[in-house]
């Protein structure tokens, strides 16, 4: 286990991930988000009751922070509803999933719920990026998000 300083407050973190992934704390950063995607969130976000209450905060906080952009002014590589993400978690192989809402999603395993705690760290991103999330034990996860297929309406 090592021992990081968070980039946004200076605390000490005694958490296993690379000096160079996200804190949490850097998690607020506004990221950007297509109009597109913005209103199927907030239509979700008003009819959703079954989410946990912290992972409903935090989307309603994201998309509330997001920069929103046209669709037609999408930069390539940005993480949207529906995209195809090319990914790795710590040290396993790539693997690929799409990004869906909740209730598009499927047990598969080909699919990234936009309201989990990893679909939330992908939204409005923009590949490649490494970042971090909560993992179990107190420890955090990498993620390297190394392409973005994104949708095409």
């Amino acid at each position: 286990m090592s021992t990081h300083v968070c980039r946004t407050c200076g605390a000490p973190l005694a958490m296993d991930f690379p000096a160079d992934a996200v804190t949490p704390q850097a998690e607020a950063a506004p990221r950007i988000m297509t109009d597109r995607d913005a209103a199927r969130l907030n239509a979700f976000l008003l009819f959703e009751n079954q989410l946990d209450a912290s992972l409903t905060t935090r989307l309603k906080e994201l998309v509330k922070a997001a920069a929103i952009v046209p669709m037609s002014d999408v930069p390539a590589g940005l993480v949207t509803l529906d995209s195809d993400l090319r990914y790795s978690v710590g040290q396993l192989a790539p693997e690929t999933r799409r990004l869906v809402l909740p209730n598009a999603s499927h047990h598969s395993g080909s699919f990234v719920s936009a309201a989990s705690t990893l679909g939330l760290a992908f939204i409005g991103r923009l590949a490649p990026a490494r970042f971090s999330i909560p993992g179990s034990n107190d420890h955090f996860q990498t993620i390297d998000l190394l392409s973005v297929e994104q949708f095409q309406a």
